[in-house]
């Protein structure tokens, strides 16, 4: 079994993990000069990871997304996806560890 409802760490790690994974598919999916891109994958997972809480239009013009092709949208879409349920999971560990036991 694994300890994802109890432990903080496994989730922050894979978190983690899943913003440095698309940061370089991002990169390499976007045919730019090498450091614009590394920038804009790093722009680009990060607002998917904190799309649904309301940070990607903080970090994201609606102009600008509007420029990348299907397959981005479709992989934002997935990050989006897979960091809620992340964050779900260190909300989980972080509710069972301070759970007041009688």
């Amino acid at each position: 079994m694994s300890d994802y409802g109890l432990s903080v760490w496994l989730p922050i790690v894979w978190l983690f993990g899943l913003l440095v994974a698309f940061w370089h598919v991002f990169g390499t999916m976007l045919e730019r000069q090498s450091e614009q891109a590394i920038y804009q994958g790093l722009k680009l997972s990060a607002s998917s990871i904190l799309g649904p809480f309301g940070m990607r239009r903080e970090i994201f013009e609606r102009s600008e997304l509007a420029q990348f092709g299907g397959w981005i949208h479709f992989l934002m879409g997935l990050e989006s996806i897979l960091g809620v349920i992340l964050f779900f999971l260190i909300g989980l560990a972080l509710r069972n560890q301070f759970r007041m036991r009688f």
